[in-house]
């Protein structure tokens, strides 16, 4: 264990254990029309400082590259699914009431999902995938504060996973990284306590997660143990959406591939 890397909620810092392991990732095949295959969206009560010991909404980034992020798991009803798209949110930090309110360009230069099988090893790798930003708010009108009183913009990152095939019934890691326009890597995942946020929260642990800048995995952290930075435990808010596959050869196929090129990568060291 070591390392210095720090956790942030919103501009709070809070310093990590880390720890280190390899791994391997992949599975890429046809998709179709979805449905919600994982459903931990965003809360729709107890939202801001208004609501007090009871708030429900939060933000976690971490610093230096290292980025945070969760898990899911997809029902075990099909052997596989075809992975139509994953669903997550960020907070920025730009002045909400700005006018005009700055772009998502402007704030963002470039972001990154990250995948990878929930096991021995938790490591993720980066998947290249396409996305799209779009301002949203909670209610239609409300959107995030940070615990200074300040009010953020919530964006809405759609992603666009065509390709993308995952055995049913496994549990799998996420993680978005990123650069922002002022150089900072540090990207706040939006987060929420699935007791008080008033939707469902499939596969809520009370734990969320932590990787290197290489997707090597570094740490599970519950945000409301002592130290956790926060005074109530959350969960990285996610939906996947996807369609049964009859067939998982892809996935067995794609697993194959991936595993021997890291084989001679591993060799070629």
């Amino acid at each position: 264990m070591g390392g210095g890397s720090r956790l942030l909620k919103e501009e709070s810092m809070q310093k990590l254990v880390r720890l280190s392991s390899l791994a391997l990732f992949a599975a890429f095949a046809s998709v179709s029309s979805a449905v919600v295959l994982v459903d931990r969206g965003l809360p729709n009560q107890s939202l801001n400082n208004a609501a007090g010991a009871n708030r429900s909404n939060v933000a976690w980034g971490d610093s230096d590259g290292w980025f945070t992020g969760d898990d899911f798991t997809l029902p075990g009803a099909a052997p596989a699914y075809s992975i139509t798209g994953i669903r997550t949110w960020l907070v920025t930090l730009d002045d909400y009431n700005a006018s005009p309110q700055k772009g998502f360009s402007e704030l963002v230069s470039s972001l990154t999902l990250w995948l990878g099988p929930s096991g021995a090893s938790n490591d993720v790798a980066a998947t290249g995938y396409s996305f799209t930003a779009t301002r949203v708010t909670y209610d239609g009108s409300t959107t995030y504060q940070g615990s200074g009183g300040a009010l953020r913009s919530l964006w809405q990152i759609d992603w666009n996973t065509t390709g993308l095939v995952l055995a049913g019934g496994a549990k799998y890691n996420f993680g978005v990284s990123g650069l922002r326009t002022d150089g900072s890597t540090t990207i706040f995942n939006h987060a929420s306590n699935a007791a008080l946020g008033g939707v469902p929260a499939d596969g809520a642990d009370n734990l969320f997660k932590g990787w290197k800048p290489d997707g090597t995995f570094d740490y599970s952290w519950d945000s409301g143990a002592p130290g956790g930075g926060w005074d109530k435990s959350s969960d990285i808010n996610v939906v996947v959406t996807g369609v049964p596959v009859p067939e998982p050869a892809t996935i067995a196929l794609g697993l194959g591939g991936l595993a021997t090129a890291a084989l001679r990568r591993r060799n070629r060291r």
